[in-house]
């Protein structure tokens, strides 16, 4: 009896690690202390690390230009993981993004701070998209900064699903779109969590899976 309760101790410990996140598919095991699973739409708990672009004004050009259109949430990325939009949460904070709108710029937050892209105009608007020319900004000399197009297109409103279209005028084939959502609605998607203990540098990789409609129903 004495030797079955130390193998029930032994299992115990092994098996506790393994259910420190509860309701969770484990992907990869721990190893190293390193450990990739699965959480369910809701359970992530976000600490936003992000700035708020409220006072943003930031690359430092001389004026922008003011518009009014209806971006205002924070928009955070999604991955396509076996056939499904998931939210990808990294073991390391320089890993996280996200993306705001404020009157005059398009603005990028990351780990290092916001990096904003001024908005030179709004080339089209209807109800499900909005297209901007917005300026790559060229910090030693602003006359040879770029022009991009974004295109932000609704690809379901109940779910918070947009799509945001990067292209350049100047190369017909230098084209990329990825999904994002808004921050309000991330709790009805699935994260895939990197949980290094260790190598904070070691990041989960998957193969890229292609964009279908159903992926946005």
């Amino acid at each position: 009896m004495k030797k079955l309760f130390l193998i029930f101790i032994l299992l115990s410990n092994l098996i506790a690690p393994l259910n420190a996140q509860t309701d969770t598919l484990f992907i990869q095991n721990w190893e190293n202390g390193h450990a990739v699973y699965m959480l369910p739409p809701g359970e992530l708990q976000v600490n936003d690390v992000w700035t708020s672009s409220d006072s943003i004004f930031y690359p430092p050009v001389p004026a922008f230009r003011k518009f009014n259109f209806n971006l205002n949430e924070t928009y955070l990325p999604l991955n396509v993981y076996q056939g499904k939009l998931v939210y990808y949460d990294p073991c390391d904070g320089i890993f996280e993004s996200a993306w705001v709108f404020n009157d005059s710029a398009f603005v990028h937050l990351y780990y290092d701070g916001p990096e904003g892209m001024p908005i030179a105009a709004i080339e089209h608007e209807d109800e499900n998209e909005i297209q901007f020319r917005i300026l790559q900004f060229n910090y030693e000399d602003i006359e040879k900064s770029l022009e991009y197009y974004l295109t932000v297109t609704s690809m379901n409103k109940e779910k918070g699903i947009y799509l945001f279209i990067f292209e350049s005028p100047y190369d017909a084939e230098s084209k990329y779109s990825f999904p994002v959502v808004e921050r309000s609605k991330l709790h009805l998607f699935p994260t895939l969590v990197c949980d290094c203990l260790v190598d904070k540098h070691t990041e989960f990789r998957w193969e890229e899976e292609p964009f279908t409609p159903e992926l946005f129903k």
